[in-house]
């Protein structure tokens, strides 16, 4: 019975050694793992604030061309003077004083023709 208990303490010794080992690997493997989660983490960190200076520079450079674009035709707009809208009765005159007027006989002739005349 002493030799049965003996070896039964031997045997648990043995396996708290060898648990206590395994736990000191799955530590040493669980801090790699988490110093690899930060790399991973740190690297997203700085892709992320790369996007977001490069589409802050994406938004100067749009608002840049914008006003390049506002000053340029403004410029323009400043030389060429206005057209004006003509008004319907003056088309609506214009219209009438290119009608071929009858003559007096009765005959049409082509404007160039009467201004010949």
């Amino acid at each position: 019975m002493n030799q049965t208990r003996s070896g039964a303490e031997e045997l648990a010794s043995r396996m708290r050694t060898d648990t206590a080992e395994d736990i000191r690997k799955i530590l040493g493997e669980m801090e790699m793992a988490r110093a690899a989660a930060e790399d991973e983490l740190e690297a997203q960190r700085l892709l992320t604030e790369t996007a977001r200076v490069r589409s802050f520079t994406v938004g100067l450079n749009v608002e840049d061309a914008r006003a390049e674009t506002a000053q340029t035709s403004s410029a323009r707009r400043a030389k060429k003077p206005l057209k004006r809208a003509t008004s319907a009765k003056k088309r609506t005159a214009k219209a009438k004083a290119k009608a071929v007027k009858p003559t007096p006989i009765g005959i049409l002739k082509p404007r160039s023709a009467r201004k010949a005349a």
